[in-house]
């Protein structure tokens, strides 16, 4: 077993942690506008995006669930230096606190991270 540390990755990105210690938030660029606030939210199994983003960002509604939350795609999301392609989510009129958004573990853990909530910072691995 081969335990990660800073030298087995090409590089780290280091984001201060936006909110307060009950509503932590990251910065987001969506199809190259923004930035978004987005809570993130590692019990979450789903990204989840308000619903004026589809036009303000550009995103693509992809399923039409009429009533419920529709699925949609955003085909680049940046997150710091990380950059995620075709990213699907679930589509809220609101998601309250002024929140843009919710980065759950499906989009965070397809990276090595480092929640440092002692710091107030979150560390991904690229």
């Amino acid at each position: 077993i081969r335990y990660a540390t800073d030298d087995y990755y090409i590089a780290t990105d280091t984001l201060n942690i936006t909110g307060s210690r009950t509503l932590p938030c990251l910065d987001v660029m969506i199809n190259g506008k923004g930035p978004y606030r987005f809570l993130i939210d590692l019990g979450s199994n789903v990204m989840n995006f308000k619903e004026s983003l589809l036009e303000d960002a550009q995103m693509e509604n992809i399923v039409d669930r009429e009533g419920k939350a529709d699925l949609a795609v955003a085909r680049t999301l940046r997150i710091g230096e990380s950059v995620f392609v075709d990213v699907h989510g679930a589509v809220y009129e609101d998601l309250g606190e002024g929140l843009d958004g919710v980065i759950g573990f499906n989009l965070l853990g397809k990276r090595d991270f480092f929640y440092g909530l002692s710091k107030y910072e979150i560390c991904l691995y690229l």
